[in-house]
């Protein structure tokens, strides 16, 4: 799993995704009011991360409502790989049938104005998948700011 800084802060601006984030156990979230915005954007911000503990009732209970609206208001979700990969590929069995596809996707490189392969601008799995669900579900692109649109 990516700790860093960078993987957290685009999660953060990843405004789409974490608008359809439902927490879950084992989720890994970080409140809004611990992330750093700014240097050190490979630093790790694993002191920071929590797990989502939420057993209470079923996902339809007024106790999980509460407590997953609370978590939403406050902090933000850090998907992992596997996570990310669904939203892709519900069906585990074919995910396999993508993966070319999301290390090809090739992004443009802020630095030289190229156009570069995934693993040459991201730096993590995680990175890189989130970068193609963006990239493919919302039509936007890491900037190395913000998601904008491609």
């Amino acid at each position: 799993m990516d700790f860093t800084n960078r993987y957290a802060i685009m999660c953060r601006k990843a405004a789409e995704l974490q608008e359809e984030w439902a927490p879950k156990p084992c989720d890994f979230f970080i409140e809004y009011a611990d992330i750093e915005e700014a240097p050190g954007v490979c630093s790790p911000a694993s002191g920071k991360i929590q797990v989502v503990d939420i057993y209470i009732g079923t996902a339809d209970s007024d106790e999980y409502r509460i407590e997953s609206e609370h978590l939403r208001e406050n902090s933000f979700w850090l998907p992992r790989q596997d996570q990310l990969q669904k939203i892709i590929e519900p069906d585990d069995s074919r995910v396999h049938s993508v993966i070319g596809e999301v290390i090809g996707s090739r992004y443009l490189e802020g630095s030289t104005g190229d156009y570069v392969e995934a693993p040459r601008k991201f730096y993590s799995m995680e990175q890189i998948w989130l970068a193609f669900v963006m990239k493919e579900k919302y039509g936007k692109i890491w900037n190395e700011e913000d998601w904008v649109g491609e």
